[in-house]
């Protein structure tokens, strides 16, 4: 999910600067609220886990895959958040 598609209906009540969850749920993975702006490349919409950009995203889906297979070299190749598995 691109940041422009997040709902943002009300800041999150965290109080974190940028934070993207106005649910107050926390990232799954790292069990924190994850700041987001204009420049964040992705945050995926299940355990809203914010991606800085195509490059840390890249680096985390090849690290889930098995060393034979990774050869993700593009954002728009990644098909799942690395965290959750949630569908892009």
């Amino acid at each position: 999910m691109a940041i422009d598609q997040v709902p943002t209906k009300q800041p999150c009540p965290c109080g974190t600067s940028g934070c993207v969850n106005a649910n107050n749920d926390l990232c799954v993975e790292h069990y924190r609220h994850e700041p987001a702006d204009e420049k964040t490349y992705r945050v995926c919409g299940e355990c809203w886990h914010a991606f800085q950009t195509e490059e840390e995203l890249i680096d985390e889906f090849n690290k889930v895959l098995p060393s034979e297979v990774r050869s993700v070299n593009s954002g728009t190749q990644v098909f799942a958040c690395p965290h959750c598995a949630h569908d892009f």
